[in-house]
């Protein structure tokens, strides 16, 4: 998977949560952690 398929896909979209893409294409998805969490909107 590429950045642009990533910006693409649906289901992918408005996440609560950071995304990334490691080298080799995997999503990786970190959660935030609970004190960070009342920062994130």
């Amino acid at each position: 998977m590429n950045w642009q398929e990533v910006c693409d896909d649906p289901i992918l979209q408005n996440l609560p949560y950071k995304l990334e893409l490691n080298r080799y294409g995997e999503v990786v998805m970190n959660a935030v952690r609970m004190e960070h969490s009342f920062y994130v909107e």
